[in-house]
This record gives C-alpha cells, sequence and structure tokens, in this order.
C-alpha cells in the first residue's frame, strides 16, 4: 500500500467502530434518527475501508459497489429526513412565536 492508503485505511478503521459507538450511544438515549445516521456513517466508512483493502490486492468484488451504493442512498435519505425534520420544527416554533409576539429559542425545543 502507498503511504497515502495507509493513512486513508488507518482513518476509516478508527471512524467506522467511533461511529457505530456513538450510535450505540444514540440509540440507548432514544435518539433513533441519530444513532441511525451514524450506524450509517459506520457502514459507509467500513465500506470504504474493505474496498480500499481488497482494491489494493485487486480482488474484484462487484457486490461491494452496490452494497456501498444502497449505504450511500440510506445514509442521504436519512440525513435528509432528519435536516427536514429540524427545519419543520423551527418553522413551526418560529410561527409560534410570532403569533405569541413572544422570541424565538434559537435551541429549540426540548
Amino acid at each position: 500500500m502507498t503511504i497515502d492508503e495507509t493513512i486513508r485505511a488507518f482513518c476509516y478503521f478508527i471512524m467506522f467502530p467511533a461511529y457505530t459507538y456513538l450510535g450505540l450511544v444514540n440509540w440507548n438515549r432514544s435518539q433513533r434518527m441519530r444513532a441511525t445516521a451514524n450506524v450509517m456513517l459506520s457502514l459507509f466508512f467500513f465500506l470504504l475501508f474493505l474496498g480500499l483493502v481488497i482494491r489494493h490486492y485487486y480482488v474484484q468484488v462487484p457486490p461491494l459497489v452496490y452494497l456501498n451504493t444502497i449505504i450511500v442512498v440510506l445514509l442521504a435519505f436519512v440525513t435528509t429526513w432528519r435536516a427536514t425534520l429540524i427545519a419543520m420544527e423551527a418553522f413551526s416554533e418560529w410561527r409560534k412565536a410570532k403569533q405569541d409576539n413572544d422570541q424565538i429559542n434559537q435551541w429549540g425545543a426540548q
């Protein structure tokens, strides 16, 4: 492996267990969307790591490409869904504050 491949493999190897851990912590806190996003990120970095190692040994694994694509699409879906929920909550709070002539809480509803 070249030096840049080694560095990337090492970073991916550190990131995928870290995101799995964060996903489990969020799951235990009943933050299901964050947990799902973190687990998806973990799978994404694991597949990048696996693809980098397999590519080094020149073994073609076409299902890995499809699996990686599915993970990326699911990650995009979860991220978009979470961002939409946050935006809708902020809009709802803004609308409520506007009706009540109240101040808007910048940190969101708890």
